[in-house]
């Protein structure tokens, strides 16, 4: 538990259609300490993304030292995202 502000950060992803959601938790493993928990909240797919689908991700982020900025949130979901990006193949839709 933390005294520190809980900030909420969706990330929308263009993933392959067959990928199964455990390989994100696998690349996601050593996620920032930061980042409480993270869960999908939306799935989509259609013809017009053909072998891909659209899965986005909510990420809970709190310090248990101090209340983050705006900068210091986006810099660990841009390493979020570099990771899912190298270990998943996602790209930021």
């Amino acid at each position: 538990y933390s005294i520190y502000q809980l900030s909420f950060k969706d990330l929308s992803l263009l993933v392959d259609k067959d990928l199964p959601y455990d390989r994100i938790q696998k690349a996601l493993r050593n996620v920032p300490k930061q980042i409480k928990r993270f869960y999908p909240i939306d799935l989509y797919e259609s013809e017009e993304l053909k072998e891909k689908k659209s899965l986005t991700l909510r990420f809970a982020v709190q310090s248990d030292e101090k209340t983050l900025t705006e900068e210091e949130i986006a810099q660990i979901m841009q390493e979020i995202l570099r990771t899912l990006e190298q270990e998943v193949g996602a790209k930021l839709r």
